[in-house]
């Protein structure tokens, strides 16, 4: 494979569908073909420096992080221009794999130029109507600029032509999914939560709570459905923007006997819910300046063997087949998505070919070895 030196802000520990893009590509990799170099602001992790020590000593490649701070003409040791400089130097990359659009990545890749090694930039769902509109000339002589323009989805792609980037200069890549979870030990829930949820139907909702998730939708399908009280319970896992806002919509609607919001929770605790869940809800809500590029937390449910229920947006419908691993609904219609939910509340048969029929796929379809290799072929 060619020597590469991929620069990204999304990697494991922390939670997320882009953490487990950028780390599945550097497992993949030939490990003494391929450095890392991870800016991002340690404040803003969720998990611990005893987390990112205890992550990075079993990883076989070799992995640098920077305290995510640019320094200008100074280049001080830690930062990310000074770490930038270095790697060129001392691991002689033949290529740069930039993750997103940002400041950073605008400074590097000019860094790159000036020393003659060529880059190229993974698009995601925030660098579209953000970062590359007519205005944004700095950002969009970035990806001018870029050898190849990696979008993660179809749906991606397809806008990306709409803001009048070369055709022949996107690759979509095939999903991948790199788990976070290893082994098959099954932790019990939280006494409190699975006294809630004993014997009911479980639908699971998986922060971050923000408004294209379309959370308070799903809130709104179960008032209608109040004759299923003591069949089903909703589960929201995480935090966010919206956090505040949903509880208070359970408070305002009496929800409080169908719906737990648990806060945050830790991969384990993650694990033992994805385990026991029997429904994976998303509905999904058109927001201008944020879409579902690909929906990661659909490979995470399909990983698990859990049908889901998603909005058709983005780059939902790559990963959820319609009728055969769960349903998509159309975001806002309330009626449809109450539908949705009781057919597979009152179906176990439902859910247990839908279940069976996403584990099927996310083995067959969800290999990041394929999305590493076809990084490969366009270098």
């Amino acid at each position: 494979m060619k020597r590469v030196l991929l620069l990204t802000e999304f990697f494991r520990p922390e939670p997320g569908g882009l953490e487990g893009l950028f780390t599945g590509i550097a497992r993949n990799w030939d490990s003494d073909a391929i450095e890392v170099v991870v800016a991002a602001d340690r404040k803003h992790y969720f998990c611990t420096d005893a987390d990112i020590k205890k992550f990075d000593e079993k990883e076989r490649y070799v992995l640098h992080r920077s305290d995510g701070v640019r320094s200008g003409f100074l280049r001080k040791p830690g930062t990310i221009d000074h770490l930038f400089r270095e790697r060129l130097e001392n691991f002689a990359p033949a290529h740069i794999l930039l993750s997103d659009v940002s400041r950073t990545s605008r400074a590097l890749a000019n860094r790159a130029y000036l020393a003659g090694v060529p880059y190229s930039v993974f698009l995601t769902g925030g660098d579209l109507k953000r970062k590359l509109g007519f205005t944004r000339i700095l950002e969009r002589r970035l990806i001018l600029g870029a050898r190849n323009i990696f979008a993660i989805s179809r749906f991606l792609a397809r806008d990306a032509r709409g803001f009048g980037i070369p055709e022949d200069r996107i690759t979509v890549l095939p999903p991948g999914f790199e788990p976070r979870w290893t082994g098959r030990k099954r932790n019990p829930l939280p006494e409190k939560l699975q006294e809630r949820v004993r014997h009911k139907v479980l639908l699971l909702g998986l922060g971050p709570f923000l408004p294209r998730k379309g959370f308070d939708a799903a809130l709104k399908a179960l008032q209608t459905l109040g004759d299923l009280k003591q069949r089903l319970h909703l589960v929201l896992t995480g935090s966010g923007p919206e956090f505040a806002y949903l509880k208070e919509l359970i408070r305002i609607h009496d929800l409080h006997d169908m719906v737990s919001m648990t806060g945050f929770l830790n991969d384990a605790a993650l694990a033992s819910l994805y385990h026991r869940a029997d429904v994976l809800i998303q509905p999904g809500c058109e927001v201008d300046d944020d879409v579902e590029s690909l929906g990661a937390v659909f490979m995470e449910a399909a990983h698990f063997g859990t049908p889901v229920i998603g909005g058709r947006l983005g780059g939902v419908e790559e990963i959820v087949r319609h009728g055969v691993s769960g349903f998509i609904a159309e975001p806002g219609n309330i009626v449809e998505l109450a539908d949705r939910i009781r057919q597979l509340v009152e179906s176990d048969r439902l859910r247990t070919r839908f279940g069976k029929n996403a584990r099927d796929i996310a083995r067959r379809d969800f290999d990041m070895s394929r999305t590493a290799a076809a990084i490969e072929m366009r270098l």
